[in-house]
């Protein structure tokens, strides 16, 4: 029988997409959802436009979420994974007035370049990135993909060593952990079901 881990209710739960492959200023709200707008100050100013346009947010291959979880008046923020870019979650961080330094944490779901790369805008940023990073030890394995034509395209693997330079307290672990405080559950390992990967 597996062991039952028990996880307190908390107050609140709010998710942020930060990075993904598709960005739609025009899709509208509903159900809870809420389609957020660059902040005012942000502006494209150019002598070829009429008038000041809103900087739009950026989008690629890959995901970064802010999860924001309340419980008794005391909120977390853990970043969760941080898209394929170096520069897109930055960019869109300032788009939404969101300052880094104020996760709690980053839990990267796996190693692939596109849902880490956005550590380093975020290293640019802030000098030293100075947080705990839950991972997958596999997140550190050297990986590739094999084209349809049978071609090898050999992956850049994240750098233990060049995130402990960074300030990354590593966490790494296979098995469900508690991160923020007890008040959200990183589900460790997840069995693959699939045979192309």
């Amino acid at each position: 029988m597996a062991d039952v881990i028990e996880l307190e209710p908390v107050d609140r739960v709010e998710v942020t997409t930060l990075y993904e492959n598709l960005v739609d200023n025009t899709a509208p709200g509903a159900d809870g959802v809420e389609r957020l707008d660059c902040k005012k100050d942000r502006q494209v100013v150019s002598n070829l436009l009429a008038e000041e346009r809103s900087t739009a947010f950026v989008g690629g291959h890959g995901l970064s979420m802010l999860v924001r979880v309340t419980r008794d008046g005391i909120s977390r923020s853990v970043l969760f994974d941080a898209g394929g870019s170096p520069d897109g979650l930055v960019h869109n961080l300032d788009c939404l007035e969101l300052n880094p330094r104020e996760f709690s944490c980053v839990v990267l779901s796996h190693g692939h370049w596109d849902h880490t790369l956005g550590l380093i805008g975020l290293e640019k940023r802030l000098g030293r990135l100075d947080v705990p990073l839950t991972l997958h030890p596999d997140a550190f394995l050297k990986r590739a993909t094999i084209q349809p034509n049978g071609r090898i395209n050999d992956l850049t693997p994240l750098s233990r060593q060049g995130l402990l330079d960074a300030g990354v307290e590593l966490i790494e672990t296979e098995r469900p952990s508690f991160v923020v405080e007890g008040m959200a559950l990183v589900t460790g390992q997840v069995e693959r079901t699939n045979d192309f990967e």
